[in-house]
């Protein structure tokens, strides 16, 4: 079985280098849900688990077979529930920006081939950046920015397909940040801003442009 290392990158409203503290962190060990650990009181961490057309496999890592050899893409992995998912809440009034996620996977050679990160806010998987097949031990994927401020409810995912059996296995391991640790996601946590303050800040901005336009004409 090979190791690989993949990171997601969500940067909301500014590109840049991904800022935050850890807010939640799932432990790699088996089982049919893995509750999540959040370390931030204004986010309610969810289970770690598997969609719908994937069962438990042996093993001390939360480890997950059936993978359909029939999937060849992203949206046929969705609709074949051959995922494993993630989840955290925001609670009412606060937003998470400079949002990133880490997980360490293991997969074998009949697993899936073809993974990609996605996310759900309420409207179904949507996937972020490009694809990524079998990466070599330790590489770091990063996905596309992401634009906007995340609220409510957030669903992210690990997304395979191209397995030749179901069988194969793909699993989170335990060890990305000490012992257990196999997802970590950060992010910086702020309170939403008051409507009247997007007002205060578009008033600042065009008096300022005001004042450039008559020191231009005098």
């Amino acid at each position: 079985m090979k190791t690989k290392l993949v990171a997601l990158a969500l940067v909301s409203g500014l590109v840049g280098s991904v800022s935050g503290q850890v807010l939640v962190t799932w432990d790699g060990i088996n089982g049919a849900s893995i509750p999540g650990s959040s370390f931030d009181s204004s986010i309610t961490a969810g289970d770690l688990t598997r969609g719908a057309g994937l069962n438990q496999a042996p093993g001390g890592n939360f480890n997950s077979n059936n993978w359909s050899p029939s999937t060849t893409d992203f949206a046929s992995a969705v609709l074949e529930g051959d995922y494993i998912v993630f989840s955290f809440s925001v609670a009412l009034g606060d937003q998470v920006t400079d949002l990133s996620v880490r997980a360490e996977i293991d997969t074998t050679g009949s697993g899936p081939q073809t993974l990609a990160w996605a996310i759900d806010t309420g409207s179904g998987f949507s996937q972020i950046g490009p694809s990524f097949d079998g990466p070599d031990p330790g590489t770091i994927i990063t996905a596309d920015t992401v634009g906007g401020p995340l609220t409510g409810s957030v669903d992210l995912a690990i997304v395979g397909w191209g397995a030749s059996e179901d069988t194969g296995r793909m699993d989170i391991e335990d060890d990305l940040i000490g012992d257990s640790v196999g997802i970590e996601v950060s992010g910086t946590v702020s309170a939403v801003p008051e409507p009247n303050l997007y007002g205060a800040l578009a008033g600042i901005i065009a008096l300022g442009f005001a004042a450039v336009r008559r020191r231009r004409q005098s």
